[in-house]
């Protein structure tokens, strides 16, 4: 019993994790939008995506771009661009097996439609 407890205690300490917020924007798409003349509804509060790169042996399978973390978002509500958005940076693993770091975005999207009193 008290070697499985140690093994625990060990497994836990080796095992580090963290997560920063990189940054805050008010508004947020990933190609150009026209918003003359046109209204905005909200398709969803609080949508969430990201674009996580594993580690394997310390080594990473790729870089991860905070554009497609938002693009993830917005494409997974069927949306046109974010507000109030926030950016955070994950990151996780065992050392020198396995992990996974990259960059989440959350915030609400909104779809445009063309304005009817043109």
């Amino acid at each position: 019993m008290k070697k499985l407890i140690c093994n625990f205690g060990i497994l836990a300490i080796t095992i580090s994790g963290c997560s920063a917020q990189v940054g805050n924007l008010s508004v947020a798409a990933t190609r150009n939008i026209d918003f003359s003349h046109k209204k905005r509804f909200l398709v969803k509060a609080n949508a969430e995506g990201s674009d996580m790169k594993s580690l394997i042996f310390m080594f990473p399978t790729g870089q991860s771009q905070i554009d497609k973390a938002i693009s993830n978002a917005i494409s997974s509500a069927g949306g046109d661009y974010m507000e109030n958005v926030k950016i955070t940076n994950t990151f996780w693993w065992i050392p020198y097996i396995y992990g996974r770091t990259g960059y989440k975005a959350s915030g609400d999207v909104f779809r445009l439609e063309n304005d009817s009193l043109k």
